[in-house]
């Protein structure tokens, strides 16, 4: 089995946007309508605009999905995406 895309479904995409084209520098491969995909080592991401936001809750005791992103450095990683801000 292979992982084929991930897909986030997001209300407002100029923040997807932002976040994970200019924060991540994930490759934007396409932007069309309520989507955008982005390009993920392996795979793509797929962000879908959704009309309400989820409720943050319980986080570790409530079904969600997270994604996890693998760095060198995660110090260097947060000072370089804070500056960016």
């Amino acid at each position: 089995m292979k992982l084929g895309n991930v897909m986030i479904f997001v209300s407002n995409l100029q923040e997807a946007k932002r976040f994970y084209s200019n924060l991540l520098e994930l490759p934007i491969l396409l932007e069309e309508g309520n989507k955008l995909v982005f390009q993920l080592e392996g795979t793509q991401l797929v962000a879908f605009k959704c009309e309400k936001n989820g409720n943050v809750g319980d986080y570790s005791n409530e079904a969600r999905t997270v994604l996890v992103f693998e760095v060198d450095s995660v110090d260097q990683t947060f000072h370089e995406m804070k500056s960016k801000v």
